[in-house]
């Protein structure tokens, strides 16, 4: 239970781009499968006509249909549109299929409000008490206008079809949801085995190098950026004297440290042992970035002043230049070489030429 409440809190982004696509294919589909019934069916069914309730719902699918189309070309739609959205579209759908369920030809038994019941738990991906709500809402509409304007005989019939088609939606959206769920748990503890450092939670070598990969063939001729190398100095020496749990818990504090002081969208990766690597996105200038290595130094004082081991850094600054992964890494680690060389606990940072 608590796993499928966090799945719909956390997974909100990728609900609402799942969503969004499945509303443009089933509204899509749903067009096509129309045209087919309308023209079809009379064909099949003596004295069959469809009535304006059936074309009714053509401007309510072509809506959604275009809705949906555009939503999908816009990088970050939002989320609580497109779940409204889903809501007016069962709504809607409903509203006309209860129309066609009712009126036209009320001597004949229900087909489509169970199904659709039946079908709404696994098309759009809604919370079970959501789909629980709608589903009773316009089932007990559907239930009302039957008693009302259709046969006993025939009223009877679709009460009973609409009340089991509720309940066993209701156990197929629990079930669907919590598999759903397991789904989404499963793909991120997969994500964080191949992606994250375990000590530091950080990003780890080949997930930084992917991450700075991305945004290096965006950078445009305007945009500056830096990268750093880390290094703690004299590492091994906490190992030796304070044992390797002592120098798992330094790492770690430094991870957590160096990811705090970083924007969100800024790459900050273990890429092995005690060394780290930082893409500084969309700064300013190269003001900025010394002043975030003056910032690391700071904050590793603690450190130091502990176990005795310090940071050095080597900063590449770059304007403008759409560099590859290899460039900014290997300028960054001569930088850090320097920094070492000229004394260690402190920065070195060089302008991209």
């Amino acid at each position: 239970m608590r796993k499928r409440t966090q799945y719909f809190i956390l997974a909100q982004s990728e609900i609402a781009e799942i969503n969004i696509s499945t509303m443009f294919y089933s509204t899509g589909i749903g067009l096509v499968l129309l045209t087919f019934l309308i023209l079809v069916t009379p064909l099949i069914i003596k004295g069959w006509l469809p009535t304006w309730e059936y074309y009714a719902l053509y401007p309510v699918l072509a809506v959604f249909f275009i809705f949906s189309f555009f939503i999908r070309r816009i990088n970050r739609p939002k989320i609580n549109l497109i779940k409204l959205s889903c809501i007016l579209m069962y709504a809607c759908i409903f509203g006309g299929l209860i129309l066609i369920s009712v009126f036209p030809y009320p001597e004949q038994a229900e087909v489509y409000i169970s199904l659709f019941i039946m079908v709404m738990p696994a098309l759009l991906i809604m919370r079970p008490g959501v789909t629980l709500t709608i589903s009773v809402l316009f089932g007990g509409l559907f239930i009302a206008l039957a008693i009302l304007f259709k046969p006993e005989a025939y009223a009877s019939h679709d009460v009973f079809s609409t009340l089991a088609a509720i309940m066993f939606s209701r156990v197929v959206s629990v079930f669907v949801s919590c598999l759903r769920a397991n789904d989404y748990w499963t793909r991120k503890e997969l994500f964080n085995l191949s992606n994250i450092d375990s000590l530091t939670s950080l990003s780890n070598k080949k997930a930084g190098e992917r991450e700075c990969t991305d945004y290096l063939s965006t950078v445009g001729e305007k945009q500056c950026y830096a990268a750093m190398m880390l290094d703690l100095d004299d590492f091994k020496m906490v190992n030796d004297s304070f044992g390797h749990r002592r120098g798992d818990d330094v790492l770690k504090s430094f991870g957590h440290s160096l990811r705090d002081l970083f924007k969100t969208d800024d790459v900050v990766s273990r890429i092995g042992g005690d060394e780290f690597f930082v893409l500084m996105k969309d700064i300013d200038d190269i003001k900025s970035a010394e002043q975030r290595a003056k910032d690391i130094i700071a904050i590793n004082d603690g450190i130091k002043e502990q176990t005795g081991t310090s940071c050095s850094i080597g900063v590449v600054f770059v304007k403008g230049k759409k560099l590859l992964f290899e460039d900014i890494y290997d300028s960054a680690d001569k930088a850090l070489y320097m920094s070492k060389k000229a004394g260690k606990n402190r920065y070195e940072i060089v302008e991209y030429i």
